[in-house]
């Protein structure tokens, strides 16, 4: 096949990464194999696995393909995949995921990992850097290690490396769950569900996750409950701050009229908070005018459907 306009584009944990159009007109990814590594005949076998098999969550493979590559002076067997434009999950955590982003995201990692898993291989390098946010909204994993295949063991080992998949799932959840708006508390509870150490399987993972939807909304039962409130009447409103004193300044100049704060430091440079109380947000706003540094949170708060993170600078 004939591969126009080929660029580099990265360095991969067994092969280079280039970019390119081909006959058909399509921007594609070309992953070559080193021949330093171990297996380029498995990994190509292994590849194939994942054309005959398609799945919406995991990277496209075209095709396998002898490539003239820049540089080379004989055409390289190389695995043609779909070009993705996007970006990898780990740049989307500078602005706070709603619930509903943070479960669906989820839910399509753990439904492309189980995809691999079926095709008979492992993916062995799982994390946020692997797996991208698609221009129109869709998620893929990418950079699968072709070289492992669950073939290759017994069974004592296939569960080994199966472990270590699921290992670096719960961990890539775990990070997905804290950045966005469930926070750490619903990390808590997602390991708690899932059980203390490494799961033992991919649907006890899965399971554990698909709780946090009821686990959040209990949450907001139970904030009504000692509240004395109506849950209709509670409103759930984010912001960021400069610094942690501003907000406790806030809790408590609100006194009972702040029902539940959370706070989350590591959302630099500034404080991330979801504050729950029954106040309308000129209400809300209104309160947080009486800190005296709480510019900030006057111009980012937001009832949490609404809020960006932007400031309104006609705030004051």
């Amino acid at each position: 096949m004939i591969i126009n306009d080929i660029v580099f584009a990265d360095n991969g944990g067994f092969g280079d990464i280039y970019f390119g159009i081909d006959e058909l007109g399509r921007r594609v990814a070309i992953k070559t194999i080193r021949e330093a590594s171990q297996g380029i005949s498995t990994a190509l076998q292994h590849a194939k696995a994942l054309v005959r098999a398609k799945h919406a969550n995991v990277v496209e493979v075209y095709s396998i393909e002898n490539i003239f590559i820049p540089n080379e002076n004989e055409p390289v067997q190389c695995i043609l995949m779909e070009y993705i434009d996007g970006q990898t999950i780990d740049n989307i955590y500078s602005k706070k995921i709603n619930k509903e982003e943070c479960l669906s995201i989820g839910n399509k990692i753990i439904e492309g990992l189980k995809h691999i898993h079926n095709q008979g291989l492992i993916h062995g390098d799982l994390h946020d850097k692997n797996v991208m946010l698609t221009s129109n909204g869709q998620i893929k994993i990418i950079d699968i290690l072709y070289i492992k295949s669950l073939a290759d063991y017994d069974e004592t080992k296939k569960q080994e490396k199966l472990k270590y998949d699921y290992r670096s799932l719960h961990q890539l959840l775990c990070s997905l769950i804290f950045n966005s708006e469930l926070g750490l508390e619903s990390v808590n509870e997602f390991r708690n569900k899932s059980g203390l150490g490494i799961p033992e399987t991919i649907e006890t993972i899965e399971k554990a996750f698909l709780c946090l939807e009821d686990f959040a909304d209990r949450e907001m039962k139970f904030i009504a409950e000692i509240s004395q409130v109506n849950v209709a009447e509670i409103k759930e409103y984010c912001f960021r701050a400069e610094c942690e004193i501003d907000v406790d300044e806030l809790r408590k100049l609100m006194g009972r009229k702040c029902l539940k704060i959370k706070k989350n430091i590591d959302v630099f440079p500034d404080v991330f908070v979801v504050l729950y109380t029954t106040l309308q947000l000129d209400e809300l706003r209104d309160e947080i005018r009486k800190v005296e540094d709480g510019h900030v949170m006057l111009q980012t708060v937001e009832l949490k459907d609404n809020y960006t993170g932007e400031r309104n600078y006609d705030l004051k």
